[in-house]
């Protein structure tokens, strides 16, 4: 009950409050209910509570450890709390897992050019721009709205 509320809630962006309280409400009734761990960590990133977050991702790779997306969406935390290494490391697996997955290209091009590999950067903007027709200098859309 808590977790389809919870869902509902977030999805409608009506009460995002309401929403973490019943993700938190499930996990206490069941901490094995790793699908909440999923959903809720897309609330604690946009609330910038990004420890918190990587928990949940973290928790969810325990049961579903390729899921790609949830891999790209660590990996985007760990790049907010500077852990670049570690963001290489999943965005690494992610596209082992999905070699078809042209954001994770774009995303491992911008860790590689801060940790100074340009070279595999510009490898992976260029595998990102051949995929999909966009150049990686372009914001992903709604970026900014």
């Amino acid at each position: 009950m808590y977790q389809a509320r919870a869902i509902a809630y977030a999805n409608e962006r009506s009460d995002l409050k309401a929403a973490m309280t019943d993700f938190d409400k499930a996990l206490e009734i069941n901490p094995k209910l790793h699908e909440v761990y999923k959903y809720r960590c897309g609330l604690l990133g946009i609330s910038k509570q990004y420890e918190r977050s990587l928990d949940d991702l973290s928790k969810y790779l325990e049961v579903v450890p390729d899921d790609a997306e949830i891999l790209y969406n660590r990996a985007l935390t760990l790049v907010n709390l500077n852990r670049l290494p570690d963001a290489l490391k999943d965005l690494d697996h992610a596209l082992e897992v999905n070699p078809d997955f042209d954001r994770a290209y774009r995303a491992r091009g911008n860790v590689r050019l801060q940790l100074g590999d340009e070279r595999g950067s510009n490898a992976d903007f260029q595998e990102f721009e051949r995929r999909t027709g966009v150049s990686p200098a372009q914001p992903p859309p709604g970026a900014g709205n």
